[in-house]
């Protein structure tokens, strides 16, 4: 209920954009994306929409979700920190290829003003950045 709320509001607000629509489409094999996420995190909701059109764009695509709690330790050892969201990009290494946490680097260490601006949708092109590079599909 409330966390469908916080995920609905982000979803008005938040969308892909037809250029990172179109990158999936064209991108070759996706890693494995193992996603650390919680729905009533903000961050976490606002990264639904992007998550939503990478499965229905890429039917292929392969993601395994987990909550943060519990799986605190385990997140510890893919990033580092235990920050949600988190998506572990994965190959065949036996590391993750790639990692995002929480935000996009070059607002990370924002203050709030720098968050909230984030959460309404001001930093999309730099989130859309963060995730093709991270699955592989240029940016």
């Amino acid at each position: 209920p409330q966390d469908r709320v916080l995920v609905a509001s982000h979803r008005g607000r938040n969308r892909p954009s037809r250029a990172f629509e179109e990158a999936l489409r064209r991108s070759g094999p996706l890693p494995r994306l193992e996603v650390f996420a919680e729905m009533d995190c903000p961050d976490c909701a606002v990264l639904v929409p992007w998550l939503e059109a990478l499965v229905r764009l890429r039917p292929d695509a392969d993601l395994l979700f987990r909550p943060r709690e519990g799986h605190e330790e385990l997140l510890r050892l893919r990033s580092g920190e235990a920050r949600i969201p988190t998506v572990a990009a994965w190959g065949d290494a036996p590391r993750p290829e790639g990692l995002f946490v929480e935000r996009p680097g070059a607002i990370r260490e924002g203050g709030e003003a720098v968050v909230e601006a984030y959460r309404s949708g001001v930093f999309a092109e730099d989130l859309e950045r963060e995730l093709l590079r991270l699955l592989g599909a240029g940016a």
